[in-house]
């Protein structure tokens, strides 16, 4: 992307003198609401106007301008994001359809304003570029800008295409618009329903917050513990109908049957879920351990029809994701309701085809992600610094730090998903170990294997050291690697033993491990194969403040139920349980 100096005189008009002001570096839109009122509520669209200016980046179209701005409407949006910040993400609906940034014609857009994403504000970027490497039927578009908002520069957003249903976005059958294009079409008549129209199209989210757009039921899935599953209607909305509801919920208590009670052998469940879209959904948010993710924001679509199957996704939340490194599936970490999930990885069928899109993805163009972290860091970068003047208690700093922990924290989940899953790469001749040292750490470490000797005779092979970060381990620790290869010998994962040393013989002296088990890219300290071990995180040393769902300050959790914890930039939503 090609980056032009901004004008700091053209824009003094425009904001605040004491104020940030756009880092010159990315496009820019100008909002303007009537009468510059503020923006109050999620619900109440407020008239306005808006332009966007390129600002010489390359392939970027301008539409409208200073003097000729076009119509728009915009609200709040979010839950958590919207009541615990003050930078705010905002609804977008514009008058006329505009492929904006380069994405798909719409409407209907937002800005996000990832205020809670201290790493980079990577977490949706990441999340989003691996669900289309994962081939996910469709992933909302994003770009990152900068945005103006009556005159007020209110830092680096990102513009993003809303999950709605739509020909180019969730391609279900949209029974609002068909009740609408039909009164259009016949005046004073109503749409002659089918009872296919209780089928779908359905866009609907597993959800972690009560709703009015809602239909609730307890669950029967003995891995949760919050039963109650929340099933949010997106689409049908305007014109949903009473038969609507009934079947959906009566469609979700029958999936919930066939989940927990199935047979495991059989998989009947897949009769009405389509496996591989669900097996790359969960893939995805593994990789980034995003332990919420069959919790809240858990997209579903179904086209109508007797048949159809529903398809989870699209992916949008990533709000949880790089939070921690574990060796764990993500529904074995913390008490949230990841509803299903455990239960459908209980089914053989499922975890193969987990295992098949897993080395799938490994084999096509899974590590295109790191230089996508690259690039992405290289272009918002000077947007960050003042999008950081402007918000200094958000924002990050330090951005390729925050890059290379979210490039080890990849690697470790990659490490630790080979052995799971029992990746071996059908292209690739090379599997890396990791050697993790702590107080006293050996000098230089060498690796020695049987079965077959890939390293030569005692000590073995020197390592090589490396940043610690390539792995996201503590920044204190040492670590080595090295990467075996077919041609010099390929110990057998699982049955090979590997040792490390400091050149030197002895258990008791310190100067070697014990005679360990090789696995493809594990990472091992002196006592065996390990994590990636993470820094120490001065947050833990922040107070801990707690909100209800409403985005109220509670001084702490009275009753059972689900609270939103925050601690410094980290927040979560935690599951409490009161006997």
């Amino acid at each position: 992307m090609k980056r032009l100096l901004f004008s700091l005189l053209g824009a003094a008009a425009l904001l605040p003198a004491s104020g940030a002001q756009p880092s010159g570096s990315l496009p820019v839109i100008y909002i303007t609401t009537e009468n510059n009122q503020e923006i109050t509520s999620k619900e109440d669209y407020v008239k306005a106007s808006y332009y966007l200016d390129p600002n010489g980046c390359e392939g970027v179209s301008a539409f409208g301008s200073k003097d000729a701005p076009l119509d728009l409407q915009i609200r709040g949006r979010g839950n958590y994001t919207w009541t615990g910040f003050d930078k705010k993400p905002y609804r977008l609906k514009l008058g006329k359809k505009q492929k904006l940034m380069g994405m798909s014609s719409s409407k209907h857009w937002a800005l996000l304003a990832h205020a809670d994403d201290n790493k980079g504000f990577l977490r949706n970027a990441v999340g989003f570029q691996l669900s289309r490497l994962a081939g996910l039927p469709w992933t909302p578009g994003d770009a990152p800008v900068e945005v103006v908002l009556n005159g007020d520069y209110i830092g680096l957003y990102f513009l993003t295409e809303t999950v709605r249903v739509d020909e180019k976005r969730v391609n279900v059958f949209d029974y609002d618009s068909a009740v609408e294009d039909y009164e259009e079409a016949n005046p004073g008549q109503t749409l002659p329903w089918q009872d296919d129209y209780a089928t779908g199209g359905w866009l609907v989210e597993i959800d972690n917050y009560e709703d009015p757009a809602q239909i609730e039921f307890e669950s029967i899935d003995p891995y949760v513990p919050d039963p109650v599953m929340r099933v949010t209607y997106d689409t049908p909305s305007d014109y949903i109908t009473d038969a609507h509801k009934e079947w959906l919920l009566k469609e979700f208590r029958q999936l919930d049957e066939m989940i927990i009670n199935g047979d495991t052998d059989e998989c009947a469940w897949q009769q009405k879920i389509d496996m591989t879209n669900l097996a790359r959904f969960f893939v995805v948010n593994q990789l980034v351990f995003n332990y919420e993710s069959f919790h809240g924001s858990c997209k579903l679509s179904r086209d109508m029809g007797a048949d159809a199957k529903w398809n989870f996704g699209p992916v949008w939340d990533f709000g949880s994701a790089f939070q921690t490194t574990e060796d764990t599936l993500l529904f074995d970490y913390g008490l949230y309701s990841n509803h299903w999930i455990k239960a459908l990885y209980q089914y053989p069928a499922f975890v193969k085809e987990v295992e098949r899109v897993y080395a799938t993805l490994m084999d096509g163009d899974y590590d295109t992600i790191y230089g996508y972290i690259d690039t992405f860091i290289d272009t918002i970068e000077e947007a960050a610094r003042a999008d950081k003047e402007r918000w200094p208690q958000y924002g990050n700093e330090n951005l390729n730090d925050r890059a290379g922990e979210v490039k080890g924290m990849l690697r470790s989940s990659v490490n630790y998903l080979n052995r799971t899953w029992h990746y071996a790469s059908a292209t690739d001749d090379q599997y890396t170990v990791y050697f993790i040292d702590f107080d006293n750490a050996w000098d230089d470490v060498y690796v020695f294997t049987w079965n077959p000797v890939a390293c030569g005779e005692w000590p073995g092979t020197q390592m090589q050291r490396v940043d610690p970060s390539e792995i996201y381990a503590d920044p204190n620790a040492a670590v080595w690697k090295y990467t075996f290869t077919e041609s010099a010998g390929l110990p057998e994962a699982g049955h090979s033993g590997i040792i490390f040393n400091n050149g030197q013989s002895g258990v008791e002296d310190g100067n070697q491990t014990i005679d360990l088990i090789y696995e493809h890219g594990g990472i091992y300290d002196r006592g065996g194969i390990t994590t990636g071990i993470t820094a120490p995180d001065a947050a833990d040393e922040l107070p801990v403040e707690y909100y209800d769902l409403s985005g109220r300050r509670i001084d702490s959790p009275a009753a059972s139920g689900i609270y939103i914890r925050r601690q410094g930039a980290e927040v979560r939503k935690v599951v409490v349980n009161r006997r």
